[in-house]
């Protein structure tokens, strides 16, 4: 199983097998929450948790910017828009992710 999992298919360049795979169990979780709660809506910290996701990738964009590593040279231009659009990206999740839990309320209870 391992090995099939491994193999990275020489046309698309991505190991097509393991995204199989994970599509497969991704479906019966979500199947299988919908099933034991009876509603899809359980799976609503899902949303909470990739927007957290989402905000610490814009800090660790801001972070990878301002760290000055002689292996990872980048040019002055590439770290000032990793600066800004992290710092959007942060600031705009941050936001979003604050308002998000009262959504449900404001959809008439989706």
């Amino acid at each position: 199983m391992a090995e099939r999992l491994r193999y990275v298919s020489p046309r698309l360049g991505t190991p097509i097998y393991a995204h199989l795979f994970d599509l497969a169990v991704t479906a019966a979780l979500i199947a299988a929450a919908g099933f034991l709660y009876n509603t899809f809506t359980a799976l609503y910290g899902a949303v909470v948790e990739a927007i957290i996701y989402y905000m610490v990738i814009g800090i660790a964009a801001v972070i990878l910017a301002t760290l000055r590593y002689s292996s990872f040279n980048i040019s002055s231009k590439s770290r000032a828009v990793l600066i800004v659009f992290g710092l959007l990206m942060a600031g705009g999740n941050g936001i979003f992710n604050v308002r998000v839990p009262s959504l449900p309320a404001d959809l008439g209870g989706w």
